[in-house]
């Protein structure tokens, strides 16, 4: 049984569980709330399905129960998919129902590989009666979550490229260029000037140590996020020096917090309880401390806008879109309006450093290149003054 390791605001510890749910309910039947737990010893794991298959899966069957099918009707339906995937994956749900269990528990088994939220929320929505707005919202999400990761490749992909190909060229061409260079001033016995002999320096070094160079990124790179996955301090102040840096950053995970939020609110949740929820799903360790927070404070008799303004500073149009929902008991829509915000936030903050990141990387490498130049330049202009 595979062993998760948490931590709380009174300490850590460990604990054994066959599912990362399974792990979370076992810590709130002890009254103890996790600002972050993970897995630290692994099974063999085989026959799981991707994340994308997964979220095809949901798809599928929100469609289906759309149509006020019955659980076990949609799940029958989608045994005959054309998709293998999809068909597998019905066929062993469909069997753990009729065998007694619940829908959320046999999602714990076989839709593992989506976030712990998804599973959360399915809980909510079958204890509800609202799976099929649950399904039809988490596919919603995932699928807004798929689309600003493709959006962000997009926006990095290719100065990522035009950077390593710009280096890789530079550096090929000052180590053919610049040894033939030195052997005509040591023929000469002439002194390089200092730009090249800089230049010089830095081609020799790159030729000898190069390779364990290279290597000792690359197990630095490990070494870091083994540090940043494993110390629950470290992962805090890395995300919230992204959150504070990072404004693309800080509107996605806005905007999936109040996703999230939103998704709960309309599975019937209390406030105060899908704020817990968010909190013990939620990646984002800043934002899980805070909301422990807003928790404690709307457990002292604020109200939600009060809370959230006397923790940390927030937009006004937050406090106003808050303040409007729970004047007119339209939260959750708040909550959407507010996720939709930052959604398109997100959209113009990655066009605006798409826009202000390619000229900068043009500048750099116009800037590189130069410099280049003058070191190979200024001992071609010597030697042809001593001819």
């Amino acid at each position: 049984m595979p062993t998760f390791k948490y931590q709380s605001r009174d300490g850590a510890g460990t604990l054994k569980a066959k599912t990362l749910s399974m792990a979370k309910a076992i810590l709130a039947s002890r009254q103890i709330t996790p600002l972050s737990i993970e897995q630290s010893s692994h099974t063999l794991r085989l026959g799981k399905h991707s994340n994308k298959r997964q979220q095809t899966f949901l798809a599928s069957l929100s469609q289906f129960l759309e149509h006020h099918m019955d659980l076990g009707t949609a799940l029958q339906l989608l045994t005959q998919s054309h998709d293998h995937h999809t068909q597998a994956l019905s066929k062993k749900i469909l069997a753990r129902l009729n065998a007694g269990e619940t829908f959320y528990s046999a999602c714990q088994h076989y839709l593992s590989e989506l976030p712990a939220w998804c599973l959360s929320a399915i809980d909510s929505g079958e204890q509800t009666a609202q799976l099929s707005e649950t399904l039809k919202r988490i596919h919603q999400q995932l699928h807004s979550l798929n689309v600003s990761k493709k959006k962000l490749i997009k926006a990095l992909s290719y100065p990522s490229m035009t950077l390593f190909t710009g280096l890789l060229s530079i550096i090929a061409f000052v180590q053919l260029s610049l040894p033939q260079i030195q052997s005509l001033y040591d023929d000469n016995g002439k002194a390089l000037p200092g730009l090249t002999r800089c230049l010089v320096s830095f081609s020799h070094g790159l030729s000898q140590f190069g390779w364990a160079l290279a290597l000792a990124i690359f197990l630095m790179a490990i070494c870091s996020a083994a540090l940043y996955q494993k110390h629950y301090r470290i992962r805090y102040r890395v995300q919230a020096l992204f959150l504070l840096c990072c404004k693309p950053y800080q509107t996605q995970v806005l905007s999936l917090l109040f996703h999230q939020v939103n998704t709960y609110l309309k599975s019937g949740f209390p406030i105060a309880e899908a704020l817990a929820q968010c909190a013990n799903t939620n990646t984002c360790l800043p934002i899980s401390i805070r909301l422990l927070q807003v928790i404690d404070q709307l457990k002292a008799g604020q109200t939600l806008h009060q809370s959230i303004d006397s923790i940390s500073h927030c937009p006004a149009i937050v406090k106003q879109l808050l303040f409007i929902g729970e004047q007119t008991a339209s939260l959750a829509q708040s909550m959407e309006t507010l996720a939709k915000l930052y959604s398109d936030t997100f959209t113009h903050d990655l066009e605006t450093l798409q826009r202000y990141l390619e000229p900068g990387l043009m500048l750099f490498m116009a800037g590189l290149i130069s410099v280049v130049m003058m070191a190979i330049y200024l001992p071609i202009v010597d030697l042809g003054k001593m001819i």
